[in-house]
């Protein structure tokens, strides 16, 4: 009697231990959503946004590539300030442009010129944080369901997800919508679908997200001066945090509160 109730003790006991591990097992749903959540959490953070985007239209390719770098601090309280490098090349000119947003002004710094002006939609470009809002985002449980965490042997891991047309225009409309104004310049932009969108998101050894990467092709329609004309926009996007978890401290530009305040439309 006393064996047979041992026996099944230790039936309970392995059936105990199995049913804890596959509870507690980390799926890339798991790792992605914790990690993300992780990262939001933030107070600051330091990243750079590296956007690689080609325009095909008619035969020709004119390649815009993007970059920001990000600094952001007091996010988890009620004066959050931001601090961004921009830079975007086109034909062979490339124009760095610096922003730092403190209550609701941002302070610019482009051409040699200094300006301040009051925040709103048209100075959106200039707010690095809210580009990397517009795609920093978890994902559904379904569209991982069946993905798999690659250990890359450095302490990190890596998720590797395809994301459907419809799921990914859904996901990341605003950051569609941003791209296809880009890709379009000055024309009207119509007939917008996407393609081929991937996700591939890298998590650190603490548990945070340090590198979040999207991509995509744009097919649309740009019509400008009466012409309409088809084109076709591979974009990548990569943002890569700079040891997540660290607190970051961002310093104003010398004199800003002295610049000179222009309206927003010049510079949206």
């Amino acid at each position: 009697m006393k064996k047979r109730i041992a026996f099944t003790l230790a039936l309970l006991m392995a059936f105990s231990l199995v049913l804890f591990a596959s509870c507690g097992k980390v799926t890339a749903y798991s790792l992605v959503s914790d990690a993300v959540a992780k990262n939001e959490a933030l107070d600051s953070f330091d990243a750079d946004v590296d956007i690689d985007m080609s325009v095909k239209v008619s035969g020709v390719t004119v390649d815009v590539p993007m970059g920001y770098q990000i600094k952001a601090s007091g996010l988890a309280g009620e004066n959050p300030v931001t601090s961004t490098t921009m830079s975007v090349t086109s034909m062979g000119a490339t124009i760095e442009t610096n922003a730092y947003i403190e209550g609701e002004w941002c302070y610019v710094t482009m051409l040699g010129q200094n300006m301040k002006t009051k925040m709103d939609e048209s100075t959106e470009q200039y707010d690095g944080y809210s580009s990397i809002e517009s795609v920093f985002k978890p994902l559904p449980e379904a569209l991982l369901a069946d993905v798999e965490i690659t250990d890359n042997g450095d302490g990190t891991r890596s998720v590797s997800a395809a994301i459907s047309d419809e799921e990914f225009a859904e996901i990341y409309q605003d950051f569609i919508d941003d791209m296809s104004a880009s890709a379009g310049q000055e024309g009207a932009v119509s007939d917008l679908s996407v393609s081929n969108g991937k996700v591939d998101i890298t998590v650190d050894g603490n548990g945070y997200v340090s590198v979040y990467k999207v991509s995509f092709e744009m097919n649309l329609k740009v019509e400008s001066s009466g012409v309409s004309m088809d084109a076709k926009a591979p974009v990548e996007m990569a943002i890569t945090f700079h040891n997540p978890g660290t607190a970051v401290t961002v310093t104003p530009p010398d004199g800003y509160q002295d610049f000179p305040e222009v309206p927003s439309s010049l510079l949206g």
